[in-house]
């Protein structure tokens, strides 16, 4: 699945960002990826700053909440929705 670059980063995809985190594993900590989707996005809290993962990270990913139970927003309404129908 490929995103559109932001920030006028030139040509990415979802695989580059991948492959980063696989060569910079520590970078992790700074990941939420949701249970339901398993999509994968920065921590909103992440500090803004020049260190060595910040910039990549906001270059690859978007940011990402998990509000219940290790759900994205997204997720969390398709549940919430299902258990009402």
């Amino acid at each position: 699945m490929s995103r559109e670059p932001r920030h006028g980063s030139g040509s990415w995809t979802i695989r580059d960002g991948n492959e980063y985190l696989k060569e910079y594993p520590r970078a992790t900590r700074w990941m939420n990826q949701c249970l339901g989707c398993q999509r994968i996005g920065y921590k909103p809290d992440m500090p803004i700053g020049v260190g060595k993962y910040f910039h990549a990270l906001r270059k690859y990913f978007d940011p990402m909440t998990l509000v219940e139970n290790g759900l994205c927003e997204d997720c969390l309404q398709a549940m919430h929705q299902v258990q009402e129908d």
